[in-house]
């Protein structure tokens, strides 16, 4: 009953930070999404940034699953246009709600550069590292080009996907996204 409601405090939380910020998202507003007693909530948490530090870890626990299980392919090219499509079908399947929880908090918290900020900085280091270390097996595969650096074609597939989600999510339109992978594929990511 205990990891119940504090399942149900997690999942409720992570739907208002998706919907509202962080900054937005009151306790009030988690009791009255969750239906639990300000002591019952208390009582699993500290506070609300105990609450918002375990929603973020939980994100960042299952975008890393994403992220490994949608890489399917032979090889690491394969692999690289898997995720693509995988995030694409990810995002297009949430009605393009929520966007990304790192570029939300980024954005949010930029001024502040606080703990924050610093978590969903390197968690959008950790998703470039990944994304690189698969362009340099691609290029070592002679998959994709090779006179752009791995780390530079990474930040720029993040950022054009980031502006995809972003465009898709404002417009409540998959086109932008969709255009912004499909350029990716055809220049960044080709030979």
């Amino acid at each position: 009953m205990k990891n119940n409601i504090k399942q149900l405090i997690i999942q409720k939380t992570t739907k208002l930070i998706y919907k509202k910020g962080i900054k937005s998202t009151s306790i009030n507003e988690i009791l009255a999404e969750t239906g639990i007693s300000k002591g019952s909530l208390y009582f699993h948490f500290k506070n609300k940034k105990d609450i918002v530090d375990t929603v973020l870890q939980n994100e960042r626990a299952k975008f890393l699953n994403f992220f490994e299980n949608s890489l399917r392919g032979n090889n690491s090219y394969e692999k690289l246009l898997t995720f693509l499509d995988s995030l694409y079908e990810l995002q297009y399947n949430s009605n393009f709600t929520g966007g990304c929880i790192y570029a939300n908090t980024a954005i949010e918290f930029a001024e502040e550069q606080n703990e924050l900020t610093i978590f969903a900085i390197s968690s959008l280091d950790e998703w470039i590292a990944k994304i690189e270390e698969l362009i340099q097996n691609a290029q070592n595969e002679n998959h994709i080009r090779k006179d752009l650096s791995a780390h530079m074609i990474a930040e720029q597939t993040i950022a054009t996907i980031e502006g995809g989600i972003l465009l898709s999510r404002t417009k409540k339109n998959p086109v932008p996204l969709a255009n912004s992978i499909k350029i990716l594929k055809q220049t960044l990511l080709s030979k």
